[in-house]
């Protein structure tokens, strides 16, 4: 009983593959097989040449590409008819059928030929899945799809082809190719130099950059630097970021972090003062008489703070700070090497 269930079984797939045969258009590649009832030495294999011919024995090679298998048999038996045998009974079958490829390649985990069944429906996402998916290079929105001669047959979104509700349903040729593009900003750098401190070059992310968000993955800027003063070098053209922070950065561009104009500057405390000499200029760059003389520990035993000079420039101006505590005169804002004296206060 199972011998013959399985003779069964194989008998109707026979059935189901000659009918389905019936309607193939063969292509090069085909092979069939020719025989003619009564003639033994006439059954033979014959191929479809890749120029869309077949040579069945003592015939001129006849153009089969296209033709089903009843329009072949039908040329076929009227050419034997003609001038080799009276009403000949003539069987074709295809013995194997030709696979068709599709080329996946691009920004793919591995470029890859996928086999194409006659009659096979393959999807675009679904050859796209079959090598493995797109790298994180790719651009997903520039999937492009050629037909066997090159030609473009479309660019598309990788999420419509994906999507089957609401996308493309894209379905694929023998012979079509696709190609999934690489992001424009893959293997692309930023560089970011100066008071930072991590300098150096960094990878353009795919998405794109600002320049708060370099300044934070290179460490952050030193209290030496002046993140609002930096400047973006581009296209060798300099300028200011025109959104501040939030400026975006573009691949190659170099940004360069500048050193506060303040720092390593200072004026010299003389005369009766605490501590005479170098005073450190604050990074904020504002430093006034009195806050200078309070930073050098304020006046000696002997200082008048009524009778304070402040060389500036090649000048010499008086301070009373005495005025100053009330008002009556200006505190003088000091620059870069000036020289505040405190002068000895009469007995």
């Amino acid at each position: 009983m199972k011998t013959l269930h399985h003779l069964i079984i194989t008998v109707l797939c026979s059935l189901i593959i000659s009918v389905q045969a019936q309607d193939v258009r063969l292509k090069p590649g085909d092979q069939l097989e020719i025989e003619i009832y009564g003639q033994e030495d006439m059954k033979a294999t014959v191929p479809v040449e890749a120029t869309g011919e077949a040579s069945f024995r003592f015939l001129d090679p006849l153009k089969v590409k296209g033709m089903t298998l009843k329009e072949v048999r039908t040329i076929v038996t009227e050419a034997y008819k003609a001038d080799y045998f009276q009403n000949p009974e003539v069987t074709i079958r295809i013995l194997e059928l030709a696979q068709g490829r599709v080329r996946v390649m691009g920004a793919v985990a591995a470029v890859k030929d996928i086999a194409l069944e006659r009659g096979q429906k393959l999807s675009a996402a679904e050859a796209i899945a079959a090598a493995g998916g797109v790298t994180a290079l790719a651009d997903k929105n520039k999937i492009t799809i050629r037909s066997k001669d090159g030609k473009k047959k479309g660019i598309y979104q990788l999420a419509a082809l994906q999507n089957a509700k609401g996308g493309q349903i894209v379905f694929l040729d023998d012979g079509d190719s696709i190609e999934v593009g690489t992001n424009a900003n893959a293997g692309k750098t930023v560089t970011i130099m100066g008071d930072i401190t991590n300098p150096g070059v960094v990878d353009y992310p795919l998405d794109g950059i600002t320049l708060e968000t370099l300044i934070g993955i290179s460490g952050g800027v030193k209290p030496t630097g002046l993140a609002q003063s930096a400047t973006i070098t581009r296209g060798g053209r300099k300028g200011r970021p025109n959104r501040g922070m939030q400026t975006k950065l573009f691949p190659n561009d170099v940004v360069e972090i500048p050193r506060n104009p303040n720092v390593g500057k200072f004026v010299t405390m003389d005369g009766h003062i605490t501590k005479p000499g170098q005073l450190a200029f604050p990074l904020n760059g504002k430093l006034t008489v009195s806050q200078a003389i309070a930073a050098a520990g304020g006046k000696a035993r002997l200082g008048n703070l009524r009778n304070i000079t402040v060389k500036t420039g090649g000048q010499i101006r008086k301070v009373d700070l005495k005025k100053v505590r009330e008002s009556k005169q200006a505190d003088i804002l000091l620059k870069h090497g000036d020289t505040v004296t405190i002068h000895e206060r009469r007995l």
